[in-house]
């Protein structure tokens, strides 16, 4: 996957939720 912070990428959905919304922009 893109994320590579380890502390929290998986535990973050608010994190994933910015990435996705970076790639779908």
């Amino acid at each position: 996957m893109y994320c590579m912070d380890s502390n929290g990428c998986m535990t973050n959905p608010h994190k994933w939720n910015y990435i996705i919304s970076t790639w779908y922009d």
